[in-house]
């Protein structure tokens, strides 16, 4: 697994995982990462170090997923603590929804 930014703070529940987080140009294309879930689903989560947090100008997000699930959150990005900002992708009655 390659990794071009500091080691990050990562915890996983329901399985045990390792994140791939990278930080690159528009103009690089790296190998994505696979994580196949049970039936029991799991969760990763991501937090940047306090003093090391992007810019948030402009962010980017690359998922794809493949489920059979008839509701199910997908994605959550919460912004940082205390300002109650997030993005959420989830699945409802097999749509997906912002």
């Amino acid at each position: 697994m390659q990794r071009n930014c500091r080691q990050p703070r990562a915890s996983v529940t329901a399985e045990a995982l390792n994140i791939n987080i990278s930080k690159s140009s528009d103009s690089q294309h790296g190998s994505g990462t696979t994580y196949i879930f049970g039936r029991g689903g799991a969760l990763i989560t991501y937090t940047w170090p306090p003093n090391d947090r992007p810019s948030t100008r402009a962010d980017r997000l690359a998922v794809g997923f493949s489920t059979q699930l008839k509701e199910a959150i997908l994605v959550r990005v919460e912004s940082a603590k205390g300002l109650g900002d997030y993005l959420e992708l989830h699945i409802v009655r097999y749509r997906l929804r912002g």
